[in-house]
């Protein structure tokens, strides 16, 4: 996993003018069956001034 968020983070967005990279996590029970979820987020400041989000979300059976 640690590989991937270096890699998703290393991504470019066309147009961004900063860019900040998150991460989050937990257990949740979306489908009543608890899983692991987690989520990178590339949030970026686009060339109008906006603040946009890019989401790569994956969760795993615990």
């Amino acid at each position: 996993m640690r590989e991937g968020f270096k890699a998703f983070g290393k991504e470019k967005v066309d147009g961004e003018e900063e860019a900040a990279l998150l991460f989050q996590c937990g257990v949740y029970n979306f489908t009543e069956e608890k899983r692991f979820y987690y989520d990178f987020v590339t949030q970026f400041t686009n060339e109008g001034g906006e603040t946009e989000q890019l989401h790569c979300e994956k969760a795993a059976q615990l």
